[in-house]
């Protein structure tokens, strides 16, 4: 499996994330996404729906405030509507995120600038280890840095958990009060 760096925060000033986006990276997407995730453990296991294609995405990682390694795997898709059928009448469906999602490179990180229906707007950030964990780290300092990130508390889990949490609260201003904006 490939691993990534990860941290996810919640975007007070999304415009202004991008406008630093745009300066220091290129954007390689730009476009809707539905993830639809499937009840599995461990892990999280989500189909990938796009205008460019399909995947299927399976990844590990804990859910904690701050940044994280998160082992993954992806697989390109050819029929994502018979794949989304067969993996729901196996496991059920657990949540759908809909979001759009501006995808930045720089280096070897992707910035991914996060407009997601329900929730509001997010910035991730991942950096491929390629076995080399401290340079992940120090890339991912330099970047927190550049967006002036470094107080922001990061999001400790997934688009679907947040979604999921939703009807465990009175209403969605408790969630931003708990995720600070």
């Amino acid at each position: 499996m490939l691993e990534n760096l990860e941290i996810k925060l919640r975007a007070k000033e999304l415009d202004e994330l991008e406008r630093i986006a745009k300066r220091i990276g290129t954007c390689i997407f730009d476009g809707r996404q539905v993830d639809t995730y499937f009840h599995i453990y461990p892990g999280r296991l989500k189909l990938r729906q796009t205008a460019r294609g399909s995947e299927l995405i399976f990844y590990s990682r804990p859910d904690r405030r701050s940044a994280r390694l998160c082992h993954y795997l992806t697989i390109r898709i050819d029929e994502a509507r018979k794949v989304r059928s067969f993996l729901t009448d196996l496991f059920g469906v657990k949540q759908v995120v809909e979001k759009h999602r501006t995808v930045y490179l720089y280096r070897t990180a992707r910035i991914q600038l996060d407009r997601v229906k329900r929730l509001g707007t997010f910035i991730e950030i991942e950096v491929p280890s390629l076995g080399k964990r401290s340079q992940a780290r120090s890339l991912m300092r330099l970047l927190l840095r550049r967006f002036q990130l470094q107080g922001e508390p990061p999001i400790p889990c997934s688009y679907s958990d947040l979604l999921a949490n939703l009807g465990n609260h009175k209403n969605l201003r408790q969630i931003r009060r708990k995720s600070p904006a």
